[in-house]
């Protein structure tokens, strides 16, 4: 029931790193908390309460129950379709429905079904949604918009997901002011050593509530 704005970054390296960094609405300078994504671990810190998280994938159950590895991750970020698991999707893997103007494409493992919704004469990806197999109240969705020309390729500039579970939803809208490619900043990230080590189930649900 709450709804909260702020500032902040998303940097990305290919294949290597995903970092998004939140500061404070009212100063729009201090870092309030930061998260890290590399190909093996997931990295939070949250610096209002001084604790952080830095474990394997395979330590967050969801993340682990859905087959969400850093190239999935990098995937929806970078706004591509994906076979999870992979690092490389490959297209005889998929189901392909042509609704004229869009095409679905399609790709369904024993738990979950990812389609992605593309637009054929733009040539990109519009919306990635998950859904569970057998429980369709559990979906996740990502969606683009806003587009811009960046380095000669077509780049979203507004990002939403929503990740529905029963009757609840949590949703985060990003709003990307500008678009630059830089190297000046540091690509690895780590915890205050005064930091407490938190459970990482227990921060995870802290930050969507």
């Amino acid at each position: 029931g709450k709804s909260v704005s702020t500032s902040g970054s998303l940097k990305m390296k290919k294949d290597d790193v995903i970092q998004i960094s939140l500061v404070d609405p009212l100063l729009g300078v201090m870092e309030l908390g930061r998260m890290g994504f590399t190909k093996t671990r997931v990295l939070i810190i949250d610096r209002v309460n001084k604790q952080y998280v830095d474990v394997p994938y395979s330590d967050v159950s969801f993340l682990k129950k859905a087959n969400i590895d850093f190239y999935t991750l990098q995937s929806l970020f970078w706004h591509e379709v994906f076979e999870p698991g992979k690092k490389t999707a490959k297209a005889s893997d998929f189901q392909y429905q042509d609704n004229g103007d869009n095409i679905n494409i399609m790709f369904v493992d024993q738990m979950l079904t990812y389609r992605f919704a593309t637009q054929k004469k733009q040539g990109r990806l519009s919306e990635t949604l998950i859904t569970n197999n057998t429980d369709k109240n559990y979906r996740f969705v990502f969606n683009y918009g806003n587009f811009t020309t960046f380095y000669s390729k077509s780049f979203p500039r507004e990002m939403t997901m929503a990740f529905t579970a029963a009757s609840q939803q949590t949703s985060l809208s990003m709003s990307l002011s500008s678009l630059k490619n830089a190297s000046d900043w540091v690509a690895r990230s780590s915890a205050p050593s005064k930091y407490t080590k938190a459970d990482p189930e227990k921060l995870f649900k802290m930050l969507v509530k």
